[in-house]
């Protein structure tokens, strides 16, 4: 009977447990938007929205809550702070195209409803559409990913089309991260093909504190066809067909999910994922270095702040041809900013 007693008691327990970490997760998959930027209670999108810049409709991710179990990755980069250090390439026919400097076809806008941020462009005859939202990454209910998409709404039957969607962590104020793959590090520049492909892999501070990126590749239809790991510089001045070089250690990290041009590409999308990896716990009331301390409190969606209460760069400069010139000032931005920062 005691046992039985026992045994309600800790079901009831177990339920009231599971129905408040349902609670915190659905909270914290709240959107709110102001146009200028998406967030809920774990992330913050943020997309450039200005055509006059060069930057135009490229993005960076931040935290807003992160991890629900910890506060310490609390409001943390998770890409490159300014917009200029990744973009997508679209491979028409042979030719590639960055995403962006295309012809804008329908007015780029936040969809809270959608839980995104949704702009479409045309290169030639072939139509592009763009969705960047909060999606489920690994654990179920909880939006706490960067869904990035790219999806083919016009094309013709023998257009052969391709995508490589570049991402460049970053957390807190330093990337020279590092990457690993099934709890492997990964030292130096590498490729994955095909079947090889993981399906995570993630980007951490060296220090190996508790804030971390995780890309996610499993689950996209078509499949990609390699994973690229690479130094950053290496990746930016290569739109395609970068070769890995396997002796180069890794210092300034970039990744980059690929999928060679085929024929019949109407109507499918290439699709990747970006953010942090949640367990089912729920964040403690304050910042405890003891993080074995869970209570119930929910991690509410916050008001969207103004490009992220950063100072960005006022004019940007064009990216067409992914000039040598537009590389150099970028890096040399990111060391101007390492040295203001150090």
């Amino acid at each position: 009977m005691k046992r039985t007693k026992a045994a309600l008691i800790s079901g009831v327990v177990s339920a009231m447990s599971l129905a408040g970490s349902i609670t915190a997760f659905a909270a914290g998959n709240a959107v709110s938007a102001d146009g200028v930027s998406l967030e809920n209670g774990y992330l913050r999108l943020t997309v450039e929205q200005e055509k006059s810049s060069g930057e135009y409709l490229q993005y960076h991710l931040d935290t807003t809550g992160g991890r629900t179990a910890v506060t310490r990755d609390d409001e943390k980069n998770l890409t490159y702070s300014n917009y200029c250090s990744a973009y997508t390439t679209i491979n028409i026919n042979g030719s590639p195209y960055i995403y962006g400097l295309g012809e804008d076809v329908d007015a780029p806008a936040y969809d809270e409803e959608g839980k995104c941020h949704v702009s479409s462009q045309r290169f030639g005859d072939v139509v592009i559409e763009q969705r960047l939202g909060f999606a489920e990454g690994y654990t179920p209910g909880c939006e706490d990913m960067l869904r990035i998409s790219y999806k083919v709404k016009e094309a013709a039957p023998d257009d052969y089309i391709g995508a490589r969607i570049m991402v460049d962590p970053q957390i807190e104020r330093d990337d020279a991260l590092r990457i690993s793959v099934a709890g492997t590090a990964v030292d130096n520049e590498a490729v994955f093909n095909g079947q090889d492909i993981p399906a995570d892999w993630k980007a951490q501070l060296v220090s190996g504190e508790e804030a971390a990126g995780y890309g996610k590749t499993s689950g996209a239809d078509p499949a990609p066809d390699q994973l690229i790991f690479a130094d950053w510089t290496s990746l930016y001045n290569n739109k395609w067909g970068y070769s890995p070089d396997i002796t180069r250690a890794l210092s300034d990290s970039a990744a980059a999910v690929l999928w060679q041009p085929a024929a019949d590409m109407e109507g499918k999308e290439f699709v990747t994922y970006y953010g942090v990896r949640n367990t089912a716990e729920v964040k403690p009331k304050s910042d405890d270095k003891d993080s074995d301390k869970k209570t119930t409190t929910t991690n509410t969606a916050k008001v969207s702040s103004p490009k992220t209460g950063r100072t960005l760069p006022a004019v940007g400069w064009s990216l067409l041809g992914v000039s040598a010139a537009s590389a150099a000032c970028c890096l040399l931005l990111r060391r101007k900013e390492d040295e203001n920062n150090g």
